[in-house]
């Protein structure tokens, strides 16, 4: 796994790991996706019924939104296999 340019992120509402850079402090990194602000809590879709970008961003868990920017992502890392 490499960091892309958040420009490259998909935008499909799957959860990506965002390098995030705070307007003060130190960056981190934070589990988001790309989804509309406004029905996000409601419907759970990703994208507006009527206009598909009229209040997209990036929302954390449960529409948490973040100051600041993003600026690289990469795909989550495959969960550990099961204790056998």
């Amino acid at each position: 796994m490499n960091w892309q340019l958040i420009e490259t992120a998909p935008k499909d509402g799957s959860r990506i790991l965002v390098w995030w850079k705070y307007p003060y402090g130190n960056p981190t990194t934070v589990i988001l996706r790309w989804a509309c602000v406004a029905h996000s809590l409601l419907s759970r879709r990703h994208n507006c019924p009527d206009e598909p970008d009229c209040c997209m961003e990036w929302l954390g868990t449960l529409a948490t939104r973040y100051i600041g920017t993003p600026t690289h992502w990469m795909h989550l890392p495959a969960p550990p296999a099961p204790a056998e």
